[in-house]
């Protein structure tokens, strides 16, 4: 069927249950819930890529961001993106 076909080439995956917090943050996000190896993306609003790496022990040091509004991509291996919204105050 038509319908289950993958437009964007992204196989299907198992869904990812993470949970993100604090949230809003000010120096450090804990991501709680990975399973295997991950890798991360933050970027702004307008879609700029501002922060990635390889996820260690559940932390991403996120200090260096300004103040703002920013998107979260939490990528591990065999799963579906784990896509969350996040506020940095300092």
């Amino acid at each position: 069927h038509w319908e289950n076909q993958i437009i964007n080439g992204v196989k299907d995956g198992a869904l990812s249950s993470l949970f993100i917090s604090p949230n809003p943050f000010n120096e450090f996000i804990n991501v709680l819930g990975v399973e295997s190896d991950a890798t991360y993306q933050i970027a702004s609003l307008n879609g700029k890529n501002v922060l990635n790496g390889k996820l260690e022990n559940g932390k991403i040091n996120a200090s260096s961001l300004e103040n703002g509004f920013y998107i979260l991509a939490v990528i591990e291996q065999g799963k579906k993106p784990s896509i969350h919204k996040l506020v940095k105050m300092k």
